[in-house]
Order: C-alpha cells, then structure tokens, then sequence
C-alpha cells in the first residue's frame, strides 16, 4: 500500500510538473479534401450595364460538380434599382456578358471554391432567339485570382465566343449591343462544365488545455492536489482556448515519461535505505 502512494505521488508530481510547465498536447493539423461535390452559386451578369453603368445580375443557380447548368437574366425581375433610377428598362448595351460566383461578388468569399473548371456554352438566347455560337473549345472559368469568373459569352475587351453576325461591338467603347433588335428582356445561357475540382483546405482541430492522462494517474493527481496546496499554487494557468504549442507530441510524452521514472527511482531507492 505504502509503495502503491508512492507511485501515485509520482505519476501527480508528473503530471503538475507538466501543467506547471504549460505543456499541452497539440491537436494534429489535418489537410481536408473538400467534397467531390462543391456548393458553388452563379449568377449570369452584366458589367457597365445601359445608362446606369451598374454591374447587374440574375437569378443563382447551384453549381455542384461537372455538368450542364442554365442561368438567366429577365428585366422584369432582376434589374436593379440604380438601372431602374438611370431609366434601363431593358438591355441596350453593356460591355461584358459572363457568369460569376456571386459569393466574392457580395465580398462574403475572396475566392472561389473551386480549384479548376473548364466551361463550353452550349445554347445562349436573347428573347427566345437562338446566337450562333462560334467558339464551342472549353476554357478555364478560374480567374488567376482564384474566383470563378467566366469572363465571357460576350466581352467588349477580350471578344467571344458568339459569331460576329450576332452581335455590334464597339472596339472603341468597348461596348456590346445585340445585333438586329434595340433591346432585348430576357437573356439565357445554358453551359457545361467539366474538370470542375474541390480546392483543398486546412483545418485544425482546437486543442484541449492540459495532457491527456490515463484515469489512474489522473485520479491520483486530484487525490494528491487536495492532500497538498503546493501542487496547486506550481500549477500554472491552462493555457487559453484554441492555443496549442508546436512542442512535439512524442517529445512531451517522453518527458513525462522521464520525470515519473525519475522520481519513482528516487522514492525507492529512499524507502530502501529507510528500511536498512
């Protein structure tokens, strides 16, 4: 029995000596694959729309993976206020044309969550009217800039993909206007992506204050702290919630290891010169 307290006093000496220490095991940073299926919403939109020179934008619609999505713009239901203040009732002219994650357009995200994309328009239509498509090879959608951005059907900058035939395009102003009609209501486009990847993350898990011991040792350290108020005055503060520490895991397990071999030698070799 006497031996068996010794040993209990050890392992509590052991584990104060490690609290007073600030020592905690650290939680293990993870690299976490997002789902193969991203949760991703776009809207079709115009940029340097009409009188109003606003960024406009139509309904969302879900991207989730590799597949083909439709995404629209009606006058009637999404024009905005500034478009509507500036006298837009319809669409004139704006200078680009293109899909976006809406998510860093609203500042909520800086960047997308897709890694890569690659996007070919399969059908666009202004008022039921069908564009001839002339550019049907896929291309990124992910800016440099790590936001999903289509940059096209149509840009006043860098040109498109729809046949000159369909549409004016002031290189000067850089301006688009839709050929053979004055405006134009309602806009969809029907696309298809492909090589659409998750961008990877990191998570850490929060670390637990204090040393994971086992339920022997963790009673005979409460036994021995109320036993004594030494131990309990050494103990330094738990360290705050989320802290870690970058001291390897393996290097505190040995320490602790160390100390309580220490100690249990010192205790025996006492007793047995006590008992001579």
């Amino acid at each position: 029995m006497k031996r068996l307290n010794l040993l209990r006093r050890a392992a509590a000496f052991a584990a104060g000596a490690l609290m007073a220490a600030g020592l905690a095991i650290p939680a293990l940073k993870t690299p976490v694959k997002a789902a193969d299926s991203v949760d991703m919403d776009v809207a079709l939109c115009f940029y340097s729309f009409g009188n109003a020179g606003t960024v406009e934008r139509g309904d969302t619609v879900k991207v989730t993976g590799d597949g083909q999505y439709t995404v629209e713009f009606d006058c009637a239901k999404n024009l905005s206020d500034d478009a509507k203040a500036a006298g837009d009732t319809a669409i004139t002219s704006f200078v680009a044309m293109y899909i976006q994650d809406v998510a860093p357009l609203d500042g909520k995200a800086a960047e997308s969550p897709v890694a890569t994309a690659d996007i070919v328009y399969d059908s666009i239509k202004i008022d039921d009217k069908e564009l001839t498509i002339a550019d049907t090879a896929p291309a990124s959608a992910v800016k440099a800039s790590g936001i999903f951005d289509t940059n096209k059907p149509v840009n006043g900058w860098d040109g498109s993909v729809v046949a000159d035939t369909d549409i004016v395009w002031d290189q000067t102003n850089h301006l688009i206007k839709f050929a053979g009609v004055d405006s134009v209501q309602k806009v969809s486009v029907t696309f298809t992506l492909s090589n659409v990847t998750a961008k990877e993350i990191e998570t850490q898990a929060q670390t637990e204050e204090g040393t994971t011991v086992s339920e022997a040792d963790t009673t005979a350290a409460e036994t021995t702290a109320a036993e004594t108020t030494a131990a309990e005055t050494t103990a330094a503060p738990a360290a705050a919630e989320g802290e870690g520490t970058n001291f390897p895991v393996g290097a505190i397990v040995g320490i602790v290891a160390g100390v309580v071999v220490i100690v249990v030698v010192v205790i025996v070799v006492c007793s047995k010169k006590k008992n001579k």
